[in-house]
């Protein structure tokens, strides 16, 4: 009978413990801010590679298909995280992904193609102040 107490109060330790474990791993409001956080911080952090390597470029660098495949997978991350909160950014990250992928600018007929860097930086900063 002890044995049978013990067994059951270890189930229902087992299954208690369970349950506050999959409580703990839902999202949070906190954890749902922080994932957005970033998702603004890699569109950012892409646009800011893109403006150091075409400084690089003007300044005499040689392009770099190597440096420009890294620029484009960066657009593709920032673009994948940013989708669920905003879809403009997001078809913006795809133009400049596929742009600098394909070197097909002029016939990028998408309004995104014309986006300034610098506008997409400050888009990115305003909400990640917004979100800290």
């Amino acid at each position: 009978m002890i044995s049978e107490t013990k067994e059951t109060v270890s189930i229902i330790k087992s299954i208690m413990d369970a349950f506050i474990s999959a409580k703990d791993s839902l999202p949070t409001e906190e954890n749902k801010r922080r994932v957005e956080l970033e998702a603004y911080k890699l569109v950012e952090e892409a646009a800011l590679e893109t403006k150091r390597y075409l400084y690089d470029l003007e300044k005499g660098n040689k392009v770099s298909r190597t440096i420009e495949k890294v620029i484009s997978d960066k657009w593709k991350k920032a673009g994948d995280s940013v989708y669920k909160y905003d879809k403009v950014l997001f078809k913006i990250t795809k133009v400049k992904q596929m742009g600098w992928i394909e070197h097909k600018w002029s016939e990028i007929e998408h309004e995104a193609a014309t986006i300034k860097l610098d506008t997409i930086i400050g888009l990115c900063e305003r909400k990640i102040k917004s979100l800290r």
